[in-house]
C-alpha cells in the first residue's frame, strides 16, 4: 500500500533518526542460508543526498515484482566446483532462470567470486576476488580494491559508506538503515537493513534498474517454533497465530510499528512447555492501515513477521 508522506512525517522520522547512533555494518549480522524475500524491480531513480540522518523517500517507487533471493549453501548449488573456495552465496530466480552469486566470507571481509552465474554466463573473480563489503563497515569509510576476472577485465572499486538514516519504501520503513555507494561515478548504490544484515534496496545505475527485497523483514525462523501461521494476513481489525513449541522455555511475543515502538504484548512466557499455541492480535483499536511487525522471541532467537493491517 503507497502512502503520502507530509512534511511533518518526514521530520518526524528525521527527528527520531537523531535518536540512534551511527549503524554499523556487522559480519555478526548476516543472514543464515535459508534466509529468503520476494524482490521488485523499478526504473532507477536519483538516490538523494548523503551524510548522516538522512531521509530517502521512495513511497511512490513503482514495484514489479522480478524474483525471489535466497541466501543458499554454496556447495548444494550447480556451480560450486567452479568456487570451491566459496563459503556463502545466494540465489536470485526469476522467471526461467536461476543464477548464483559466491563469496569468501571471512571475519573481516566479504569477497565477491562470482556474480550471476548461471548456464548463460556470469563473472567469474577468481583471479582477484573483488572486496563487497569489509566488517566492520563504518560511517565515511572508503573501501578501495582491485579486481580481475577470467576473461581478462580488470579495475578497481571504490566503495563508500557515505550516508545512514531512514529508508521509506512502498512496502514499509526501514530505520538506521547504511547505505554504500560504489565506482567512481557512483554506478552502484545500496541501502543495507543493518539486522540481518541484507541489501533491502539497490540502485544499479549502469543496468538502468532497481531492485527492492520487499518481504525481507521476515526473518529465518527460530528453530524452536514449527507449523506457524498468521492468517488472514492481510487482515482488517484482528488475525490469528498460531504455532508449535518444540521445546520448552520463554516465548516473548510482541507487536511492533515499523519504528520498532511496541503497539502491543501478545505473550510473555517464562515457562512455557512444549505444545500448540494460539493467540489472536487485536491490538490495532487506534492503528493507522500499514505494515506492522510481530516479533517472537524464544531461547533460539526472535523472528519477524510482516502483518498488513488494512
Amino acid at each position: 500500500m503507497r502512502k503520502l508522506f507530509t512534511t511533518t512525517t518526514l521530520l518526524l522520522v528525521a527527528l527520531i533518526m537523531h535518536l540512534y547512533g551511527q549503524p554499523v555494518i556487522s559480519y555478526s549480522n548476516l543472514p543464515d542460508v535459508g534466509f529468503s524475500s520476494p524482490v521488485s524491480a523499478s526504473p532507477t531513480v536519483a538516490s538523494g543526498p548523503l551524510g548522516a540522518n538522512q531521509v530517502w523517500d521512495f513511497s511512490m517507487l513503482p514495484l514489479t515484482p522480478a524474483g525471489t533471493y535466497t541466501v543458499v549453501n554454496p556447495a548444494a548449488t550447480p556451480y560450486f566446483t567452479t568456487f570451491p573456495a566459496s563459503n556463502y552465496a545466494f540465489s536470485l530466480e526469476i522467471p526461467g532462470s536461476t543464477s548464483y552469486s559466491y563469496f569468501s566470507l571471512q571475519p573481516d571481509i566479504l569477497e565477491t567470486l562470482g556474480d550471476g552465474i548461471s548456464a548463460s554466463g556470469g563473472s567469474n573473480y577468481t583471479p582477484n576476488p573483488k572486496t563487497s563489503l569489509v566488517f566492520p563497515f563504518n560511517y565515511q569509510q572508503v573501501i578501495t580494491d582491485t579486481w580481475e576476472r577470467t576473461d581478462g577485465g580488470s579495475g578497481t572499486v571504490v566503495r563508500t559508506y557515505d550516508a545512514y538514516g531512514t529508508l521509506i519504501l512502498p512496502f514499509g520503513t526501514f530505520s538506521n538503515v547504511a547505505r554504500v555507494t560504489s565506482g567512481g561515478s557512483a554506478d552502484n548504490v545500496v541501502w543495507y537493513n543493518i539486522n540481518p544484515l541484507y541489501p533491502v534496496f539497490q540502485i544499479d545505475y549502469d543496468s538502468d534498474l532497481s531492485l527492492a527485497l520487499t518481504d525481507a523483514v521476515l526473518s529465518a525462523p527460530a528453530a524452536q517454533l514449527d507449523n506457524l501461521k498468521i492468517y488472514p494476513n492481510p487482515f482488517r481489525s484482528a488475525t490469528r497465530l498460531d504455532f508449535n513449541l518444540q521445546k520448552p522455555g520463554t516465548v516473548h511475543i510482541e507487536i511492533t510499528d515499523m519504528y520498532g515502538q511496541t503497539i502491543g504484548v501478545v505473550a510473555d512466557l517464562q515457562d512455557a512447555a512444549p505444545g500448540n499455541y494460539s493467540y489472536t492480535l487485536s491490538n490495532f483499536a487506534h492503528s493507522t492501515p500499514g505494515c506492522y511487525l510481530l516479533r517472537i522471541a524464544t531461547a533460539a532467537g526472535t523472528e519477524t513477521h510482516k502483518l498488513m493491517l488494512l
